[in-house]
């Protein structure tokens, strides 16, 4: 291709790119300081927040157990969350999903797999899918719960028992 031929091409590209530039300068919003195909991308509905209102705790024979992200039936991509408050009691399970207890507030001790942790506000335990866990609290532990994903097979409640009911 001669000096003429790549001159051309090169003109060629060139306005190409300039008006790819103005384009995107028609659709810039100084105002906001973004442009306006993101400004359609966050309002389409699927981009919006959502909020979830407080519920109470349930009423059940068990730890003090509030609801946030209820799971979705038949399995879930997204977590399910819940606030847990053990107070002197203890708490076995079996989750077909992962679950992971970051404490709030108080000590929280966990065992599964024969390895018992002990963890403090601001520490995450994870049980693994499918493993028994066993959750107590000596005096005061509140948690969230975050569980998931799931596959919607069922969890299941192993027992309950409140630690000052023992025998010394």
């Amino acid at each position: 291709m001669g000096a003429h031929g790549r001159a051309s091409v090169n003109g060629a590209l060139s306005r190409a790119l300039e008006k790819s530039a103005f384009a995107a300068l028609q659709s810039y919003n100084p105002r906001y300081g973004i442009d306006a195909f993101w400004c359609s991308a966050m309002t389409d509905a699927a981009n919006t927040p959502e909020k979830f209102p407080r519920a109470p705790f349930s009423e059940r024979t068990g730890p003090k157990c509030r609801t946030i992200l209820p799971p979705a039936q038949g399995g879930w991509s997204e977590p399910a969350l819940f606030e847990w408050e053990l107070t002197a009691e203890s708490w076995t399970d079996q989750h077909p999903h992962s679950e992971y207890n970051f404490v709030i507030e108080g000590e929280l001790f966990v065992e599964s797999g024969g390895v018992t942790v002990e963890a403090r506000a601001g520490d995450v335990v994870r049980v693994p899918s499918g493993a028994v866990g066993r959750y107590w609290a000596t005096g005061y532990a509140r948690l969230l719960a975050v569980y998931g994903p799931s596959e919607g097979g069922s969890s299941q409640n192993l027992g309950y028992e409140r630690l000052s009911d023992r025998e010394p």
